[in-house]
């Protein structure tokens, strides 16, 4: 299943954590690698854990870590029993560090979307105060609302361009599903970082949705997931954004979405098929 971002963090000294020591002793380096795969394999889930219990499962993870099924079996037992590196039910494993890494970045990026309809939404009501103080003054008398048209239209005018645009921005975000907005929020959470201030006012924030509403939404997503995703990218302001959006098909971003390796690319750069170590989950899984 697609997820809104696809990283996680992970500690730079991960191999010298007492259960991983253990667990490269029995198997090496390429046990660390099968070790980190499946840590990449479980936060791609929809939940953050993997089936053991099915017929084939074991097939389908020696597809993915290129090795044999029984030494993989064996290898995902020792972790789960011998290593505690993972935790199981006997249907499922998972890793508790990152199951709390992500519940962490989960209720972050909730609050972010949350807080971000309710700045959008938030001056409504203002919005509908000030429109009706203005109709009222209009009302007052023919010869009064006359004379004063000129004056008043600019001053409602001027209130109703500038509190609009919360409200604008809100009715852009109407077209998209709920995990394009919290890539949206991630994107727009990064983004602000490449300004000094750290900061970015609505305006900037509307245009970019007037240029987003565009294209199609697929495409919007991939180019807001692949610009968020490499840290390479994250000095690079909303026009390199816009780029990828530009010069990707909505056919083009849909299949980048949802293929197997869930890594996206775009125009003439390749985002490498490995895990993002810049932030390098958790000492012992």
């Amino acid at each position: 299943m697609a997820k809104d971002a696809y990283y996680f963090t992970h500690d730079s000294n991960a191999r010298h954590d007492p259960k991983v020591t253990a667990m490269r002793g029995v198997y090496g380096s390429e046990g660390y690698g099968w070790y980190w795969m499946l840590i990449e394999m479980l936060r791609e889930s929809s939940d953050y854990k993997l089936d053991m219990h099915s017929k084939y499962a074991f097939n389908a993870f020696a597809l993915q870590l290129q090795g044999d099924s029984k030494r993989i079996e064996e290898f995902v037992h020792d972790c789960i029993n011998e290593f505690n590196l993972f935790e199981s039910d006997d249907e499922y494993f998972w890793s508790e560090s990152l199951l709390r890494r992500m519940q962490y970045k989960d209720e972050k990026s909730e609050k972010r979307r949350q807080a971000a309809n309710i700045r959008w939404g938030k001056v409504r009501n203002e919005q509908k105060n000030n429109e009706k103080n203005a109709n009222d003054m209009h009302l007052h008398n023919d010869e009064h609302a006359n004379a004063m048209q000129g004056k008043e239209s600019k001053v409602k005018e001027s209130k109703v361009n500038k509190n609009n645009i919360p409200e604008q921005i809100k009715n852009l975000r109407l077209r998209y599903s709920e995990n394009q907005l919290k890539v949206i929020d991630d994107y727009l959470e990064m983004i602000r970082h490449t300004r000094v201030s750290a900061k970015i006012s609505d305006s900037v924030i509307l245009k970019m949705y007037e240029e987003w509403d565009k294209h199609p939404t697929v495409c919007v997503e991939y180019g807001l997931k692949t610009h968020t995703e490499n840290p390479a990218f994250h000095s690079k302001k909303e026009n390199y954004t816009l780029g990828i959006i530009r010069n990707t098909s909505a056919e083009e971003a849909h299949a980048k979405l949802h293929a197997p390796s869930n890594k996206p690319s775009a125009g003439t750069y390749t985002k490498p098929n490995v895990v993002n170590f810049s932030a390098l989950v958790g000492s012992g899984g």
